[in-house]
């Protein structure tokens, strides 16, 4: 006897999968990634059952998204011909790492930022990419 197949979607990022149906079937995500993003963001699915909460997601998301933008932009204009400068690696890296003062203590900076931004963590490569390039100015200093 077959048993039913349904199609389901990860929690946090969408991605679809058959499963076999179950009675009272949990949510579902594709990575441990997945859950653990879902659960650092588990304080804004609960206010997002309002209509206001959505309206305030959708704008973090677009927010989000805007920022993966331009900081995909600034990656591009990267070249050997025109490296990143000093000050604007400063810049990045306090806006990467989240912390303002991160040059008291610029490794524990990055290994901050690299836990954000890392692919494997729902991260994006590019973003990555970027925080090694600034990592790698900032460790040769201003010239």
């Amino acid at each position: 006897m077959r048993r039913p197949v349904t199609r389901v979607a990860c929690a946090w990022c969408g991605l679809e999968r058959n499963r076999v149906v179950q009675s009272g079937m949990p949510i579902w995500w594709c990575s441990d990634a997945c859950k653990q993003a879902s659960r650092r963001g588990s304080a804004a699915s609960v206010s997002s059952a309002s209509e206001g909460g959505q309206r305030a997601e959708l704008g973090r998301d677009r927010r989000r998204r805007e920022r993966l933008e331009r900081l995909h932009a600034i990656f591009d204009r990267i070249t050997p011909m025109t490296p990143l400068s000093y000050v604007d690696a400063r810049l990045l890296m306090a806006e990467l790492s989240g912390d303002k003062l991160w040059f008291l203590h610029p490794k524990t900076a990055y290994r901050a930022a690299s836990r954000r931004w890392h692919p494997d963590v729902g991260g994006d490569a590019k973003v990555f990419r970027l925080l090694r390039a600034v990592t790698d100015t900032v460790e040769r200093g201003a010239r």
